[in-house]
């Protein structure tokens, strides 16, 4: 019996070494073919010097969180309404007042910037505003990092670098990786006292596969980065100081190898998409769309807050916590209560015939 069962398993043995040896190996690796994915590093980041165009998505119907191996995102089909662009130069360039840590390899090493972007105002707390800013990025083969910024800080060029550098991410950039770092920054500001920030970031990269967007189709490796931010004011005449949470940040973004920045950028606060944008060309004519410019003051709020907007046909204005929960909705008007709310954060979403916008305000 024990034969019988022997020469059985070998006949099946014989029946499968039958198949054609190019054939068998061919089909080995077949797999692999089909599940190859890519690896960002520092090839695939942004250089100095370049111009990046993005444009934006109108109606942002879109759930950012569906990921995994092997994945297709579908944005083919959705509208845009704008375009901008990302412009990246050399950190000689900046003011001088803003390169002392950044263009100084014989005091700072660790601080000298690979290029500089221009970026976001801050205003905190109502006592101090933070203009005309370059942030300053350095890439390496290990990492990409913001070093630090150069701004006006209420009114007095500053050239101000993180205490623990802020590592967007290591380098390479590979699917099943997820870090978390902490990074600060103090500065003085003159006449007044301090203001710094902490910055907590968690990554993960959660997918790879296919992206097909308006411009084009890419094979990407997704990251996702959970962003908490913490800004601090310290006024010296009172000595006192006081710190408040800026509402957690989730971005996803999608690279594709060899294009300098993410191919796709999906901003939410409290689950609601606020940004979403892809990489294209340089459009010859505007989209038939007018551009969204959009004014709110005062942000912090107490009672009233006023709204200047070219948003044809404003009809409703709907705000949100910072959970997502609707928390009333009315009719659109350039001047709105909103005394009757609680201190926090919210979301004000106001919509239009075509188009929505939304804004994030601080409520006193």
């Amino acid at each position: 019996m024990q034969a019988a069962k022997i020469r059985k398993s070998n006949s099946r043995i014989f029946t499968f070494n039958k198949i054609p040896m190019k054939l068998f190996l061919f089909s080995l690796f077949i797999p692999c073919y089909f599940s190859s994915q890519i690896n960002v590093n520092d090839a695939d980041l942004p250089v100095s010097g370049q111009s990046y165009y993005y444009t934006s998505i109108l109606n942002p119907v879109f759930d950012a969180t569906q990921t995994g191996p092997n994945f297709s995102w579908d944005i083919s089909n959705l509208d845009y309404s704008s375009q901008d662009s990302v412009n990246t130069v050399t950190v000689s360039s900046t003011p001088i007042a803003y390169q002392f840590f950044f263009n100084n390899p014989l005091l700072y090493s660790d601080y000298l910037a690979t290029y500089a972007q221009q970026a976001e105002d801050i205003s905190a707390m109502g006592t101090i505003e933070v203009s005309e800013r370059y942030d300053y990025y350095k890439v390496s083969n290990t990492s990409f990092s913001v070093v630090g910024f150069g701004a006006n800080v209420n009114g007095v060029p500053a050239s101000v670098k993180y205490d623990v550098i802020d590592q967007i991410f290591p380098l390479p950039l590979v699917y099943g990786f997820s870090d978390s770092t902490t990074s600060n920054y103090l500065t003085t500001i003159p006449s007044l006292g301090s203001y710094g920030q902490w910055i907590d970031r968690k990554i993960e990269v959660d997918g790879w596969g296919q992206l097909y967007t308006p411009y084009s189709s890419f094979d990407v490796i997704r990251l996702k980065t959970t962003l908490y931010q913490e800004d601090t004011v310290f006024i010296d005449q009172f000595g006192i100081g006081s710190s408040f949470d800026r509402p957690i940040l989730t971005i996803y973004e999608w690279y594709a190898n060899g294009e300098g920045v993410p191919v796709l950028v999906v901003k939410m606060q409290a689950g609601i998409i606020i940004e979403m944008k892809y990489l294209d060309q340089l459009h010859v004519s505007k989209p038939n769309v007018e551009d969204l410019n959009f004014r709110y003051y005062p942000n912090p709020v107490n009672d009233f807050i006023f709204f200047e907007t070219n948003l044809r046909d404003p009809k409703l204005l709907k705000i949100y916590n910072i959970e997502g929960a609707l928390i009333e909705q009315m009719k659109y008007e350039n001047k709105v209560f909103l005394g009757h709310l609680k201190k926090g954060f919210y979301l004000l979403r106001i919509y239009g015939n075509e188009k929505s916008l939304s804004k994030l305000i601080v409520k006193n």
